[in-house]
C-alpha cells in the first residue's frame, strides 16, 4: 500500500508542469552559465598580479612622505621593497618556472607577516593586508607546492568552473526553487481531490513520503545538472584539477581542501538545505492553507539578513539565516564580516538537521491538536443530539 502510494506521488509530481519547469531550470542553468562565462574574460594569475605590483608601486610612492625616524618604520619601508621585488619576479617566473616562483611566494608571504607583526607602520590603512589573508596565501601555496599541482588553471575547465556554478547558485537562488517546488505540497492534495486520499495510510507517513519525493526530485535535477555542466566544460576545456585547492573556513581557522571536496560539501549543504526548506513548506502549508503564502513568507524569512544587513552583527538571531550562502560560509566571508567564528560550514549543516528535525516535530504536534480538537468538537455535536 505504501508502495503504490509513494508510485502514486511520483507520477503526479513528475506529470505537473511546474516541477517540470524547475528540473529543466536545475538542469539547464549549468550549461547556460558556462556558455556565458566561456565569452567573457577572465583575469589571469599574470593579471593579478599586475593589479598587486600597482598596489604596491602606489605603496612605495606615498612612503617617503610619512615619517621613516624610528627603526621599525625603516624596516617596513625595506620590507615593501622586497615584497615589491618578490612580485616582479613571480611576474617573470609564472610561465616560466614554477619553482622559483613558489619561492618568491613564500618569500613574498614571510614579508606580509613581518610587516604585520610590526603593525604595518606607516602603511596605509586602505593598503593594510588582514592576518587571515596572509593566512590564505600561505595554505594555498603550501597546498600546492606539495601537491605538485601548477599555480594556475584554467577557469573554464570542469572543475573550476563547476565550483564558479555551484557558488552562483546556492543562496535565495536554489531557495526560491525548492520554496517554487513544495509551495502545494499539501494544498494541491486538498484541490485535487484523488482516490489516494482515502489510504489507510498515517498522516505523518504521507508527509515523509511527500518530502522524500520531492527531495529525490530536486537532488536528482541537480545531479543532472552538475553532470551536464562538468561535460560541457570538459568537452570544450579539458578536465582541469579536481584536487586544485581551495581555502576553507572552519571555526575560526583555514585549511586548504581539494576541490572535489568543496564539490561534495556544497552538494551536501544544498540537499540539507532542500530537506530544511520542504519541511518548512508542510509547516507552511498546515498553517496558512494558502499555495502562495509558502512562497512569500518562506522567502520573507529568507530576506531578512538582507533587510537587516547593517545591524546583523547586533542581531545574532537572524545570524543562522546567513548559513543558506554556502559558498560564503565555507571560504569564511560572513564569519569575518560579523566577526563571529561559529558561521562555519558545520555548525550550518547542524542547524539545518535541528531545525528540520525541530519542524517536523511541530508537524506531528499540529497533526495531534487538530485531531483532538475534531474528536473535541464530535463529542460535543453528539451531546448535544442526545
Amino acid at each position: 500500500m505504501l508502495w503504490k502510494y509513494m508510485l502514486f506521488e511520483l507520477k503526479v509530481l513528475m506529470t505537473n508542469k511546474k516541477h517540470l519547469f524547475i528540473a529543466l531550470i536545475l538542469v539547464l542553468f549549468f550549461p547556460i552559465l558556462f556558455f556565458q562565462q566561456s565569452t567573457t574574460y577572465t583575469e589571469t594569475l599574470k593579471d593579478e598580479k599586475y593589479e598587486v605590483r600597482a598596489d604596491y608601486d602606489s605603496i612605495v610612492n606615498q612612503l617617503p612622505d610619512m615619517e621613516e625616524n624610528t627603526e621599525t618604520g625603516v624596516q617596513v619601508h625595506e620590507s615593501i621593497l622586497r615584497q615589491l621585488q618578490s612580485i616582479g619576479m613571480q611576474v617573470w617566473h609564472i610561465n616560466r618556472d614554477r619553482e622559483a616562483y613558489i619561492e618568491e611566494e613564500y618569500i613574498l608571504i614571510e614579508e606580509k607577516q613581518f610587516v604585520h607583526e610590526h603593525n604595518n607602520e606607516g602603511i596605509p590603512e586602505h593598503f593594510i593586508i588582514p592576518e587571515s589573508e596572509i593566512t590564505k596565501d600561505l595554505k594555498h601555496i603550501e597546498y600546492i607546492d606539495q601537491n605538485g599541482l601548477p599555480i594556475e588553471q584554467n577557469d573554464h575547465t570542469s572543475s573550476d568552473f563547476l565550483v564558479t556554478a555551484l557558488s552562483t547558485l546556492t543562496g535565495l537562488l536554489f531557495c526560491l526553487a525548492v520554496f517554487i517546488s513544495g509551495n502545494e505540497i499539501l494544498t494541491y492534495e486538498k484541490e485535487h481531490s484523488t482516490v489516494m486520499s482515502g489510504l489507510p495510510i498515517d498522516f505523518f507517513i504521507k508527509i515523509l513520503v511527500k518530502i522524500s519525493i520531492h527531495f529525490s526530485y530536486i537532488m536528482g535535477a541537480l545531479t543532472v545538472g552538475i553532470l551536464l555542466g562538468g561535460l560541457t566544460a570538459y568537452f570544450k576545456n579539458g578536465l582541469g584539477y579536481f584536487n586544485y585547492p581551495i581555502i576553507y573556513y572552519n571555526n575560526g581557522s583555514y585549511d586548504a581542501i581539494p576541490i572535489y571536496q568543496f564539490i561534495f560539501m556544497i552538494f551536501l549543504g544544498l540537499g540539507a538545505i532542500t530537506l530544511l526548506l520542504l519541511v518548512l513548506s508542510v509547516v507552511l502549508n498546515l498553517l496558512f492553507k494558502h499555495a502562495f503564502a509558502n512562497i512569500l513568507v518562506g522567502t520573507g524569512i529568507l530576506l531578512l539578513p538582507k533587510l537587516f544587513a547593517s545591524k546583523l552583527s547586533e542581531l545574532p538571531v537572524l545570524q543562522p539565516l546567513m548559513y543558506i550562502h554556502l559558498d560564503e560560509i565555507l571560504t569564511g566571508h560572513w564569519a569575518e564580516e560579523l566577526s563571529k567564528s561559529s558561521l562555519d560550514y558545520w555548525n550550518a549543516m547542524t542547524w539545518f538537521v535541528g531545525l528540520s528535525v525541530g519542524l517536523l516535530i511541530i508537524i506531528y504536534l499540529i497533526r495531534k491538536l487538530n485531531f483532538y480538537n475534531m474528536n473535541f468538537h464530535l463529542n460535543q455535536l453528539r451531546r448535544i443530539k442526545s
